[in-house]
């Protein structure tokens, strides 16, 4: 056995996909998922069954890699997002543009209750108004990537200033339009900045 396969009970909140979900998604035997996993090229955990069982990051990781689809399971999720804003009418309006387009939406009026809604739904994408200001964005986004589920969702910030943060995008919409627009580019994969960053067109 490799050192790439933790012999252990994964207890965190992550995702975990079967080989035979790959294997589906990527039009391939079973027992050819299993060989990249024996191989160290994918790493995967086992189960107290003896089951293995990959991540969700390591999947992510290896499709992005070698250019293969995610699992369905990985796919829906990119579908979901949580909308942190006060209730209201950019709230409604920006609901009512993902929904058209086949997003799932939970809008949450706090940072706190965003990042809870995020790892109860493990969405691929939190929308944040930069003036709901219950906690700073910072610390909300560090909250979101210290669970694994979460490690790979994506954070958009409208309205206010521009955050000085790593990995999180300032869609630098002013209209509920503009915003679900954005946040359609960024479901379906555009690379960032998505706004307002020097040089690019807001």
């Amino acid at each position: 056995m490799t050192s790439t396969i933790a012999d252990e009970v994964c207890l965190d909140a992550d995702v975990l996909v079967r080989p035979s979900e790959l294997a589906r998604a990527w039009q391939m035997n079973v027992k050819t998922v299993l060989g990249l996993v024996k191989d160290g090229r994918l790493s995967a955990i086992r189960t107290p069954g003896a089951q293995y069982r990959l991540r969700e990051a390591d999947v992510r990781a290896y499709c992005d890699l070698h250019g293969l689809p995610l699992p369905p399971t990985l796919a829906a999720r990119e579908r979901r997002v949580v909308l942190v804003t006060k209730p209201g009418p950019v709230a409604r309006a920006v609901t009512r543009a993902l929904e058209g387009d086949g997003v799932r939406v939970r809008v949450a009026p706090t940072l706190l209750d965003g990042v809870a809604t995020a790892a109860a739904e493990r969405v691929g994408i939190v929308v944040i108004d930069a003036r709901v200001d219950d906690v700073p964005i910072a610390a909300a986004v560090r909250a979101l990537r210290t669970a694994d589920a979460l490690r790979t969702t994506r954070v958009l910030v409208f309205g206010g200033a521009r955050p000085r943060l790593k990995d999180v995008a300032h869609v630098g919409g002013k209209t509920p339009h503009e915003i679900a627009s954005k946040t359609l580019r960024a479901l379906d994969g555009a690379p960032e900045p998505l706004g307002d960053a020097p040089g690019t067109p807001a």
